[in-house]
Formats: structure tokens, sequence, C-alpha cells
């Protein structure tokens, strides 16, 4: 085993910019370094034209490390460490539709989907 730090910034114990994740053992969850949303922006003036309107987007944006092994997919995940996964996924939906009116849970596999901050493992 090596002593070199993990480069996969979601391994336990890697880290992520200024933060270090914790030794974790299963599921591990944490506010994405870089969100597509934000709780607290400014109020918006509105908009008056009928073609273009828009307002203003509030939410929090969560990571959901399944398992310390982030090659592990769900199909390859034991019931034990799924359970963990479907939990935490109920923990985050309940807390946060007491103030958001629309809760989405996806999973997002790097470079697949698009991901600039993809790395390689």
């Amino acid at each position: 085993m090596s002593n070199q730090p993990p480069t996969n910034p979601l391994c336990p114990g890697a880290m992520r910019g200024q933060q270090r994740n914790p030794n974790y053992e299963h599921t591990f969850v944490f506010e994405n370094d870089y969100p597509a949303l934000l709780a607290d922006i400014p109020e918006q003036t509105p908009t008056n034209d009928d073609l273009f309107q828009s307002h203003a987007a509030r939410g929090v944006c969560k990571v959901v490390c399944f398992h310390p092994n982030s090659k592990l997919t769900l199909p390859r995940m034991t019931l034990d460490d799924i359970s963990h996964v479907v939990r935490v996924w109920m923990e985050i939906f309940t807390d946060l539709s007491k103030k958001y009116q629309w809760v989405q849970i996806f999973e997002n596999r790097g470079e697949i989907m698009g991901c600039s901050s993809a790395f390689r493992i």
C-alpha cells in the first residue's frame, strides 16, 4: 500500500481544495465545492418582457460518495452498502424538502456527464 495521498478527491482522507475528507467507511456526504445553485443570492428585479422572463433559483448541491471505493457502482455493491446509500438519500430528501419545493437526486459519473472537474481513477 502506498503512503501517497489519494489523488481522487472523493476518496477517504483525500484533500478537496482546503478540505480533507474524513476516513469514511460507508456513504459520505458533503456540500458541493462547485455548486450550480446557491442558497443565498440577491433578489432579482422582475422583468415585464413577455418573451424573456427570469427569476432567481436558490438551492444547495450536495455530493454523495456511495462508498469509499469510488469505482464501485450500485450493482456491484453489497446490499448493506446499498442500504447505507438509500438511507442517506432519504435523509437528504427529507431534510431538503422542508425548505425547497424540488429535490432532485441523480448520479453523475464524471466525464460521461460532461463534468469539468472529472479525474482519472
